[in-house]
């Protein structure tokens, strides 16, 4: 009887999941490709540490854009690697680019590395609209106007994409589709747009576009200066202001490539997966049991359902999960259904890594300590 009662509530939470994934399924919230054309200025704030590699191609990208009217602001922070060298020899080749380099300074205390760089260059930024860009994201030529188009149709005050994400090793594929595993089975994207509550709220800080005025106004990086996850907190900080944000699919418009090996992909995540509980460990080891360990619960202990083993059902729930969630997040479907068990294993390996850090402090990124509370 208990067991049929732990297999009903794994079997539960699992139908809620795709439930919430269809959701988003057929509401699409992907980025839509936009014509039109706006005249206002876009500053493109991009925070770069160790950033040589690649920025040149985001910066090839950059240089392709359709929309006219652009800044772009690079602030070097403290790299090793010549990034302001990289940035500076890219507008000698590009001198119809209105871009510039800032360099970092030491950081200050109280203070998160990206977090202080942002404001570092929004303090730069004189455009209409600031768009805070990671080094890595790829933009379409139309990308900026698209989403120009979108916030000017729903009056938003900040539109934050999730890239589609290029994995090419077979460490990517084991980590950085569990982003999406993640954000699209357990909030219908919709909601963040919709509704008022700051509990349904999401964001990425690969790409955020602000409206500058909302954004200056309440200095959103300098309020969340030492949030590990600041991207949300300021999606949360805005909704309770009565602002409006959203948060898309990036589509065919953005792209990234955040990872090129599994111990890269580990330490990323990690650093940001236990805060994405609200830094609670009992709510991700909870979450933990009923997404990856339920399943293997519903094997050892064979309850059923009728004559219906709960493990074969959990099977065919999750094949056709996977293959639904492939579609919506543009991932190859063969592979997103046979890497589902070594993706599960290496979301248990996350959550052990990110759980290990907070208790000893050792949460570091980029040689910065980014453990603080």
């Amino acid at each position: 009887m208990i067991s049929l009662v732990i297999g009903s509530v794994i079997m539960g939470f699992l139908l809620l999941r795709l439930g919430i994934l269809l959701v988003n399924f057929f509401s699409n919230p992907v980025l839509k490709r936009s014509e039109e054309s706006f005249s206002e200025k876009v500053s493109i704030l991009i925070p770069a540490r160790n950033e040589a590699e690649n920025l040149p191609q985001t910066l090839d990208r950059l240089a392709e854009l359709t929309h006219q009217n652009l800044e772009i602001i690079v602030l070097d922070d403290q790299s090793s690697d010549g990034t302001a060298q990289v940035v500076r020899e890219f507008a000698k080749i590009h001198p119809f680019l209105d871009l510039q380099v800032v360099e970092g300074e030491a950081l200050p205390a109280g203070w998160l590395g990206k977090n202080r760089a942002c404001f570092r260059l929004a303090e730069r930024a004189t455009g209409d609209y600031l768009l805070f860009l990671d080094a890595d994201v790829l933009l379409s030529p139309r990308a900026v106007q698209s989403a120009l188009a979108e916030m000017k149709a729903k009056k938003l005050d900040l539109l934050s994409l999730f890239p589609t994400q290029i994995m090419r090793s077979w460490g990517e594929k084991l980590t950085v589709p569990l982003m999406h595993w993640i954000l699209l089975s357990l909030l219908p994207l919709r909601l963040v747009y919709f509704s008022k509550n700051p509990s349904f709220s999401a964001a990425n800080g690969q790409f955020m576009l602000f409206r500058a005025d909302a954004y200056r106004k309440f200095q959103w990086h300098e309020r969340m200066r030492l949030e590990v996850v600041e991207d949300i907190a300021i999606m949360k900080g805005l909704k309770g202001e009565g602002l409006k944000g959203e948060v898309l699919l990036g589509g065919f418009e953005v792209a990234c490539r955040m990872y090129t090996s599994f111990r890269e992909g580990v330490n990323g995540f990690s650093k940001n997966l236990l805060a994405g509980f609200g830094g609670s460990m009992v709510g991700l080891l909870f979450f933990l049991f009923l997404a990856v360990f339920g399943y293997i619960f519903l094997i050892v202990d064979f309850p059923t359902w009728g004559e219906i083993p709960l493990w074969v059902l959990a099977t065919l729930l999750i094949f056709v999960y996977k293959l639904i969630l492939a579609n919506l997040a543009s991932q190859c479907s063969q592979e997103a259904v046979y890497l589902h068990p070594l993706q599960m294993a290496s979301l248990v390996w996350i959550a052990l890594q990110s759980i290990y850090r907070k208790i000893t402090k050792s949460n570091t990124w980029k040689g910065r300590n980014v453990n603080l509370s």
